[in-house]
């Protein structure tokens, strides 16, 4: 198969410049043109130095030439590069494109380091894109980076897609600069007590003219494109100026923010964190991750947690159960607080096998010293079983859907709200009725 790769893969000839496209433009290109990037090499260049991950890219490069005699690779921005090729139709380039990835990554030796190399690749066809090619190679690129896919083509469906996902970007970052974002909050309600101790700050997006642009999606696009960090600043600012307000309104409650993994590993983010909220008197902020979140640098981001910690933040583990569990990772996060992820909760009344994993989840959060709290409760039954299973705090439609700040301000300054809740969610009695001050409908 290499011989294969090596009289069928033809780079073109380009400069270092990242502007510029050589290989798009080159009459001796071939029927395809491949980006490839290194997995974490900016990360590395931001830890190890230049040098380092300058050296990782030329020893790649010489990999590719080794497999590829005739080639010639031209470098891609700080990180990648780029070559074109032949290949009779899109399943042969796939099919050639995989092989060589396989082949390229094996351990490398850099100035005494040891290095685990991965490879990403986007491809684009010439006779479908033209002139475009190599912007399509590079598009390619980011989304088998975000769908963590090996080796992805570029389709001609994806034109669209990718305008959509540049504009969308584009109105982001306007609304961004502009305040247009805003922040609702949802309550957790203390079981034992019947009062609301927290609430988590959730982030929404109204579109000028698409309306509400779902969280996951805009989101998504933020952390693939590293807005996360301008997005996460403002809702960190945003937070403190609306817990000062109800501290002032008399009405004390820690709030949690999401908190990306992507961001979790950055020792200056979480610095700038701890510099801004000393800025605030009299706030109680924590920040939720989710169990994955530091499964790609975890010294880093185990370490960060701890500064957070030790600086008097609090630590939730969010989703828990909806990803890759690992009770290695549990142990040693410094985490106040687990949330049980709601796919869990919400068939806790009907299924058999649910309601042993969440109390054997509650059992072991409690002795790892940290207090639990389910997602998504929406009935009285449910909150019956985690009552009985000691779960600390509850949060879903049952207490309150997501509210703005001064509904929000309502709820937590309602001092019949405890009473009102136990009545009302009660399995065994009939609801009464009660005054609904608080209650989101």
């Amino acid at each position: 198969m290499f011989n294969q790769i090596a009289t069928r893969l033809e780079t073109a000839t380009r400069g270092e410049q990242a502007s510029s496209s050589v290989v798009s433009s080159a009459s001796a290109g071939g029927s395809y043109v491949a980006a490839m990037a290194v997995k974490g090499l900016g990360r590395l260049r931001r830890e190890l130095g230049s040098s380092v991950a300058d050296h990782i890219l030329g020893q790649t490069a010489q990999r590719l030439k080794a497999l590829v005699p005739q080639s010639r690779t031209g470098r891609v921005g700080r990180a990648g590069l780029e070559f074109a090729f032949e290949a009779v139709d899109d399943l042969e380039a796939e099919a050639l494109l995989s092989e060589l990835e396989a082949t390229l990554e094996r351990r490398l030796h850099v100035d005494g380091q040891v290095f685990d190399l991965e490879v990403v690749i986007g491809f684009a066809s010439r006779a479908l894109h033209g002139d475009h090619v190599a912007d399509c190679a590079a598009d390619a690129l980011i989304e088998a980076q975000a769908q963590g896919r090996g080796v992805l083509l570029y389709r001609e469906a994806d034109l669209q897609k990718a305008a959509e996902i540049s504009a969308m970007l584009r109105d982001l970052r306007a609304a961004l600069a502009d305040d247009d974002l805003s922040l609702v909050y949802q309550p957790k309600l203390h079981v034992p007590s019947q009062t609301i101790l927290s609430v988590e700050a959730l982030l929404r997006w109204r579109h000028s003219s698409k309306g509400w642009i779902s969280p996951e999606v805009f989101i998504g696009l933020a952390e693939q494109t590293g807005l996360i960090a301008d997005i996460t600043r403002w809702v960190v600012r945003r937070a403190l100026r609306d817990q000062t307000w109800l501290v002032e309104a008399g009405n004390s409650v820690t709030v949690y923010l999401n908190l990306s993994g992507r961001l979790l590993a950055d020792a200056a983010f979480c610095a700038w964190i701890l510099e801004t909220v000393r800025e605030f008197d009299h706030c109680a902020l924590g920040f939720e991750i989710t169990e994955t979140a530091v499964i790609d640098d975890p010294e880093h981001a185990l370490a960060n947690l701890q500064v957070l910690v030790d600086a008097g933040l609090k630590i939730a583990i969010d989703d828990y159960g909806s990803g890759l569990s690992s009770l290695a990772y549990l142990k040693q996060m410094p985490a106040h607080e687990l949330k049980i992820d709601k796919m869990f909760i919400s068939t806790l009344t009907s299924s058999h096998r649910d309601p042993l994993l969440v109390r054997s989840t509650i059992d072991v959060a409690h002795a790892l010293g940290m207090e639990v709290t389910a997602e998504g409760v929406e009935t009285a039954g449910a909150l019956a079983l985690l009552r009985v299973m000691g779960c600390d705090h509850i949060q879903g439609y049952l207490v309150a859907k997501p509210l703005e700040l001064s509904a929000l301000s309502d709820l937590l300054g309602d001092k019949d709200f405890g009473a009102s809740f136990a009545r009302a969610s009660s399995p065994f009695k009939l609801p009464v009725k009660s005054s609904g001050r608080g209650m989101a409908g």
